[in-house]
């Protein structure tokens, strides 16, 4: 016996799934590059202090809504200063 959703009803729990998650993301990104560029601006240097600070803030705006968002936006500081060194050293 097949479970859950066929036809009609999957896509439709598909596209609805694409657009929150789309939406998530794309705020992220923005609460993200809006910081790091403020913070650029602030202190007038690019560098990897200002992408720390930035995926912090964005981690820990998203991670709001969860019991540990200390955690929530240290690993999110942690993954975009890696990102970031990752970059640079190309």
């Amino acid at each position: 016996m097949r479970t859950g959703l066929a036809g009609i009803h999957r896509a439709s729990f598909i596209a609805k799934s694409v657009g929150r998650l789309g939406f998530q993301w794309g705020m992220f990104a923005a609460i993200f590059s809006s910081t790091r560029c403020g913070f650029q601006r602030y202190r007038r240097r690019n560098d990897w202090v200002n992408v720390l600070t930035a995926g912090v803030v964005a981690g820990a705006a998203f991670g709001a809504g969860t019991r540990n968002w200390k955690q929530v936006a240290g690993a999110t500081g942690l993954v975009c200063l890696l990102c970031h060194v990752a970059e640079d050293s190309r």
